[in-house]
Formats: C-alpha cells, sequence, structure tokens
C-alpha cells in the first residue's frame, strides 16, 4: 500500500490525503508521512476524538485533522479537539457529511477555528451549496477583516 500511495502522489501531485490506511493503524500512518512527506489528514483516524487526536500527535500519524462535530457528539468537545490539534501544529479540515441541512454550522465554525480546508463534496446537492454559500456570505460579511486561513497552502 506503501509504494502504491508514493506512486499516486508522484504521478498526481497529490495534495492532501485523507485516511490512507486503516483507522486504527496509527503506526503505518506514521510511517506514510515520513515516506510522502504529504498532508495526511486524519478523519475516521481521529473522529474528532480528543483521545485518539492526543494518540494520534504522540505517534506521528497524521498531521491535520477532519473537524467534524456530529463524530464527537458535542461542538465543546469538538473546539477542544480544534484547540488541541492546532496547538500542535495540525491543519484542520472542516467537514459537513452529506445528508445534513442547508444550515449546518460547519462553515461558520471551520471559519472561527480558522480551518485553512474544508470538505463538503462536490456542488450537486442543496446542502452542499448552502454550506459553500455560507463561506461566501460569511467572506462578505467580514470583508477586509477577514483573514483567508489556506493563504499559506
Amino acid at each position: 500500500m506503501f509504494r502504491f500511495l508514493e506512486g499516486l502522489a508522484r504521478f498526481y501531485s497529490l495534495f492532501a490525503i485523507g485516511d490512507p490506511l486503516e483507522e486504527d493503524d496509527f503506526e503505518s500512518h506514521a510511517g506514510i508521512i515520513r515516506r510522502l512527506g504529504s498532508l495526511i489528514v486524519g478523519d475516521d483516524l481521529f473522529v474528532t476524538n480528543l483521545e485518539r487526536l492526543k494518540r494520534g500527535i504522540r505517534l506521528g500519524a497524521a498531521n491535520a485533522m477532519v473537524l467534524m462535530p456530529n463524530m464527537v457528539g458535542t461542538i465543546s468537545k469538538a473546539l477542544d479537539a480544534a484547540r488541541y490539534a492546532n496547538d500542535r501544529g495540525y491543519r484542520l479540515v472542516g467537514s459537513g457529511g452529506a445528508g445534513r441541512s442547508i444550515d449546518d454550522p460547519i462553515p461558520g465554525i471551520a471559519v472561527a477555528v480558522g480551518a485553512p480546508l474544508v470538505k463538503f463534496g462536490g456542488p450537486r446537492t442543496g446542502e452542499r451549496l448552502g454550506k459553500q454559500n455560507a463561506l461566501l456570505r460569511i467572506e462578505d460579511e467580514l470583508g477586509r477583516s477577514g483573514r483567508f486561513a489556506g493563504s499559506d497552502l
């Protein structure tokens, strides 16, 4: 699997890889980072859970975390995980899974924690367009005081 991912990363110049291996294999995730140097995003690896995140950071299993409050159960727990990840140099990826409503709070949470990336899926459904439009409204509301967290990517 390592060789396969190395080939993909080389051929396609991949920017990020989410959960490239089995979700409980923290050690192999750390090996992928050492070999690829890509942005390795822990989604199911961390499930926005602070204890899993702490383990992953200790082992060097990723360098980014998907922020999904519904995975951990509360917004405050998700914000604790986001703060912990941010404080340790991890990038955050705000994520709103499919099937949510058009007024999902994820776009606002992603902006609030300074997530430079979001993951909503392609703009093919109303709720996905709603999340993307929410980001545009936030940008418009912030105006010149807004700061694009992804400008260093």
